[in-house]
């Protein structure tokens, strides 16, 4: 069976973000889970090489906003173009908790803006989409 990805905001399942941005400023951080078969009874397949992308309702993926998101992997931040989140995402059954028995289940991400000047305040719709780096890279 495929893998089952989601996304979490504490502890609610998203899809899609609003995101508010001052211009000149560095966002706030925004802390995210990237889960594979979450609450899962049965094995799902594993997601290699976890990326992120976003696109959002001003420019889709090719947006100013997008090209200043940040996303922090072990501490160090990263401008979008270094999208891969992780190794790999277990698909094994799990009851959905963040302990350590499920640590291969899902990452922890943060991700931040970096506001350029000439961005327009105001709020944002993000969609985010989650896929194999050898997908997202080459797309």
């Amino acid at each position: 069976m495929a893998p089952k990805i989601e996304i979490y905001k504490n502890d609610e399942l998203i899809n899609d973000l609003k995101y508010l941005l001052d211009k000149d400023q560095l966002s706030k951080e925004l802390n995210l889970q990237v889960w594979n078969n979450r609450y899962g009874d049965e094995e799902v397949e594993d997601l290699d090489e976890p990326a992120m992308t976003f696109s959002d309702n001003e420019g889709g993926i090719n947006s100013k906003v997008l090209n200043c998101f940040e996303i922090e992997i072990d501490g160090v931040y990263h401008v979008l173009d270094e999208i891969k989140i992780g190794e790999y995402l277990s698909g094994s059954p799990n009851d959905g908790e963040i302990k350590e028995e499920n640590e291969d289940n899902f990452i922890e991400i943060k991700v931040r803006v970096n506001v350029p000047k000439s961005i327009v305040p105001g709020t944002r719709n993000l969609s985010l989409h989650i896929g194999p780096y050898s997908q997202i890279s080459s797309s």
